[in-house]
């Protein structure tokens, strides 16, 4: 591409971005160059209505009426309930996921994002023991649970 040709290309693409970059004059040999924060703004812009159309789309998301909605804790805690023993975290948001959990918002990688949520959840309630590298039992089941 010659200069003239980068010229007419940020013309026109200026025209399209309603001329909130500029074209740096011609230097030498060099060729024009577009300041891009328009493109910065319309991107940031596309992100913010992705997810607020991920938000509408969850919150439109028909119900039943008669579910409530479950903490992860509380899945986790009637897994380990009728399964009878300690199980790794990962087990157990498969099961989780088995049963019928959704993520609200589709995450990039959702088996992933369920199991760091279930480890995460049961670390920190004090109905779950850490029993193991990623094991977790009930802490009423643990003998030396007072």
């Amino acid at each position: 591409m010659d200069d003239d040709e980068a010229s007419v290309l940020a013309a026109d693409f200026g025209a399209l971005a309603n001329d909130r970059f500029e074209v740096l004059p011609v230097v030498g040999h060099h060729r024009p160059t577009l300041r891009l924060g328009y493109l910065e703004d319309v991107l940031k812009g596309e992100r913010l209505e992705r997810r607020i159309s991920a938000l509408e789309q969850s919150a439109s998301t028909p119900s039943t009426g008669t579910e409530v909605s479950k903490s992860l804790a509380n899945w986790a805690y009637e897994v380990l309930l009728d399964e009878g023993g300690a199980m790794p975290y990962r087990e157990i948001a498969a099961i989780i996921k088995s049963r019928g959990f959704q993520h609200a918002r589709q995450p990039k990688n959702p088996d992933r994002q369920l199991s760091d949520s279930v480890w995460s959840a049961m670390y920190e309630d004090e109905r779950f023991t850490k029993v193991g590298r990623g094991i977790f039992d009930l802490t009423d089941r643990q003998p030396d649970a007072g």
